[in-house]
C-alpha cells in the first residue's frame, strides 16, 4: 500500500497479525510486512535477544542502514 506513518504505526500495532518481523518499503509503497530478515551469524549475541534483535543486526552487517524502535517510535 501507498506508505504513511499510520499505516507503518497501525502494522507494528501488538495486536496486528503483521507486528513481529520487518516491513519493507520502496520508495513511498509498503512491498512487504511481516517479513523475515538475514539474521545474523554471529555466536557471540546474547539469547535474551530475539528474532527482530537478530535481524537488526544482520541487516546492519550487510548494508549502511539501522532501523530502530525505542519506546514504541520508529526511528530510521
Amino acid at each position: 500500500g501507498e506508505f504513511s506513518p499510520e499505516l507503518l504505526y497501525s502494522v507494528f500495532m501488538p495486536d496486528s497479525p503483521l507486528h513481529d518481523g520487518a516491513v519493507i518499503i520502496r520508495g513511498n509503497k509498503i512491498i512487504g510486512a511481516n517479513c523475515i530478515l538475514p539474521l545474523s551469524e554471529r555466536t557471540d549475541i546474547s539469547r535474551a535477544l530475539g528474532t527482530r534483535h537478530r535481524a537488526a543486526l544482520g541487516l546492519s552487517e550487510q548494508t549502511a542502514s539501522l532501523i530502530s524502535e525505542k519506546s514504541t517510535t520508529p526511528i530510521i
